[in-house]
Order: C-alpha cells, then sequence, then structure tokens
C-alpha cells in the first residue's frame, strides 16, 4: 500500500521516486499472487506426499518442501527489497529483474493519459 500512495504523491514531482515506488508495488502483487498459487500447490503436493510415502520421514519431508519453498521465497523478496532500496538511496536507477520495464510501461501510460 505504501509504495502506491508514495507513487501517487510523488509521480509529478520525481520520475527516479515514481518508477522504484511502481516496481516495488509491483513487485509485492507479483510476489502476493505467486504466494496464492503456491499455497494451493503446497496443500495438494502435501496431501499427495501424506498418502503416497512409505515412511514417516519421507512424509515429513514432502510436506515441509513447499515451507522451505516459501521461506527462500521470502529470503529472495527481502533481499531484492533492500538491494533497491541501496540502489535508490545511491541515486542509481535500477529496473528490477522482470517488474522494470512493466513499471516504465505503466509510467509512460500515465503520463500519456495525463496528457490527454
Amino acid at each position: 500500500m505504501a509504495p502506491i500512495a508514495i507513487y501517487v504523491i510523488k509521480r509529478k514531482d520525481s520520475r527516479f521516486v515514481a518508477l522504484h515506488a511502481i516496481q516495488a508495488a509491483l513487485v509485492q502483487v507479483l510476489f502476493g499472487a505467486v504466494t496464492v498459487v503456491a499455497s494451493v500447490v503446497a496443500v495438494f503436493v502435501s496431501a499427495l506426499g501424506m498418502f503416497l510415502a512409505r515412511s514417516e520421514g519421507l512424509a515429513m519431508l514432502v510436506t515441509m518442501l513447499p515451507l522451505l519453498a516459501f521461506a527462500f521465497g521470502c529470503l529472495t523478496l527481502l533481499t531484492l527489497h533492500l538491494i533497491a532500496a541501496y540502489r535508490a538511496w545511491r541515486g542509481d536507477a535500477w529496473q528490477i529483474p522482470v517488474v522494470g520495464s512493466l513499471a516504465r510501461a505503466i509510467m509512460g501510460a500515465d503520463e500519456g493519459a495525463a496528457r490527454a
């Protein structure tokens, strides 16, 4: 929510701040969507693992894999945000992989709509 508020408030004052705010918002939306899909998959994988496993150790391992993948995703998201914050603090216009070009397209569409 904060990146969207920053984008709305600062988009006319600073293109630099607007770009980084919209990228942060897009990363959060993408991570949220991936989390929802991964949660559904994790439930099915865990249930299937419990059903098919012949030993308790294997069942526990299969059940823990989605949790470990989620923890890895959270650490990746935190790292990405820390890198982006550091690069913004230094004044580097850094495009976050995957969402950077989409953020620029949104900003271009927003500027085009403001002119019309």
